[in-house]
């Protein structure tokens, strides 16, 4: 009787250790899927990302035209370059029939699709998933926040730039540029810079506190090219800061 009980209790136990082996696999097993997914989810964030900020600039280029030729050209061989880069296919030709237009509303619906699909990434590779508090923070900026802020600073460039060349500018249109940056800065204040970054980015938000304090006191003897270039210089940096935090969250998941 004594043995059975002991042989009862040892098959328990096998089946116990089993099961337990199982469901370890198991849960092994979906993360390193989940995990496949959301690497596989920041290429294609990555792709769409340089897409993004090279297509503003380009827009920003081509509507204002004060810059010379040369310099739309390179930002629009970029733009060729990296769309060898991606798998949308439909995309693509949208973009590459885009660049032969010179229409501003249409470089605008493309951009927001970009930045729908951005979101779409987030979703569908699952990228909030068993993720610390800290990686979790860092792909909510890069999903949701991130692209609102460089839209924000486009706008800001896009439009001090108009009313600088041609030198003239409302007392409402200084109030919506101030609106849109005093929103800026609220939500850059979410972001987890680093010390360096930081620093850089705080720089230049000053020039562009004292451009825009400027336009508010009616000096519009600012050069409308220094003033573009200002303007993105503060992208590149966000974009830097994305590529970043891109990287990071990479290595933990790997």
């Amino acid at each position: 009787m004594y043995k059975k009980v002991i042989a009862s209790l040892y098959i328990v136990g096998v089946l116990i250790l089993c099961m337990n082996l199982y469901t370890n696999y198991t849960e092994y097993v979906n993360n390193k899927k989940v995990t496949n997914m959301q690497l596989l989810g920041l290429t294609e964030l990555d792709k769409l990302y340089k897409i993004n900020i090279s297509l503003k600039t380009y827009r920003g280029l081509k509507q204002h035209k004060i810059q010379p030729e040369n310099r739309i050209e390179e930002e629009s061989l970029k733009i060729s370059y990296l769309l060898t880069k991606i798998n949308d296919k439909k995309l693509e030709k949208e973009i590459s029939s885009l660049l032969l237009k010179d229409e501003f509303y249409s470089f605008n619906n493309t951009i927001n699709k970009i930045e729908l699909k951005i979101i779409d990434i987030g979703k569908t590779y699952r990228l909030f998933e068993k993720l610390d508090k800290k990686d979790y923070s860092i792909i909510s900026s890069i999903v949701y926040t991130l692209p609102q802020l460089i839209e924000s600073i486009g706008a800001i460039r896009g439009t001090g730039t108009y009313y600088l060349s041609h030198n003239t500018i409302t007392k409402t249109e200084k109030h919506l540029l101030n609106s849109i940056f005093d929103k800026f800065i609220l939500y850059e204040q979410t972001l987890l810079l680093n010390d360096e970054e930081s620093e850089l980015i705080e720089v230049s938000i000053n020039r562009i506190k004292l451009h825009l304090e400027k336009i508010q006191s009616d000096n519009l003897e600012i050069d409308p090219i220094e003033y573009f270039e200002d303007l993105t210089i503060l992208i590149n940096q966000l974009n830097n800061y994305y590529i970043s935090s891109e990287q990071n969250v990479k290595l933990h998941l790997s």
